[in-house]
């Protein structure tokens, strides 16, 4: 028998629930999801639930694997490519100045 680490359960207990709720539910497996800052604090949570639920999940963010910056607009095509959906996170925050502009681009 090996022992788990409380991180590992809780990781184990949290994928197990989301599918279980996602088939009480009858969710549908949708297709591939961006989600920015993917790699932060909310994103990468975000991602692991899409991802235990069978969702493709493309995490974007400035140091990641797939390139996405707010800062830098010409990244945004190549990142939302062949996503159906995006779970957006504007970082810092959505009051700082530039954020509106930023988010109006995006969704265009």
């Amino acid at each position: 028998m090996t022992k788990n680490t409380a991180d590992e359960t809780k990781k184990t207990y949290t994928k197990q629930g989301a599918a279980d709720s996602a088939a009480r539910e009858g969710a549908r497996v949708m297709g591939t999801v961006l989600v920015t800052s993917g790699t932060g604090k909310t994103g990468r949570r975000v991602g692991e639930r899409l991802a235990a639920l069978g969702v493709p999940v493309r995490a974007g963010s400035r140091a990641g694997g797939v390139p996405f910056d707010w800062q830098d607009e010409s990244g945004w095509a190549a990142a939302l490519d062949g996503a159906e959906a995006a779970y957006v996170a504007y970082y810092p925050d959505l009051a700082v100045p530039g954020a509106t502009g930023a988010m109006a681009a995006f969704g265009r």
